[in-house]
């Protein structure tokens, strides 16, 4: 799943940051997210509900 694909539909979201395998970077929305990623993000609290739910979503798929 890239950056895009993860934040779409989530609103108000900024990507601040990418830590994979101790490095950060700021990724582009093309990056495609590995498991073990920390993506770090500035949001509005109705962007992280929205992103929660997403993520939720895509963990009991």
């Amino acid at each position: 799943m890239s950056v895009s694909e993860l934040l779409k539909g989530c609103g108000e979201i900024s990507v601040i940051a990418l830590t994979r395998a101790g490095r950060a970077e700021l990724p582009s929305q093309t990056t495609t997210l590995n498991q073990s990623d920390i993506l770090t993000v500035s949001a509005t609290f109705e962007g992280v509900k929205a992103l929660r739910a997403k993520l939720q979503e895509s963990k009991e798929a």
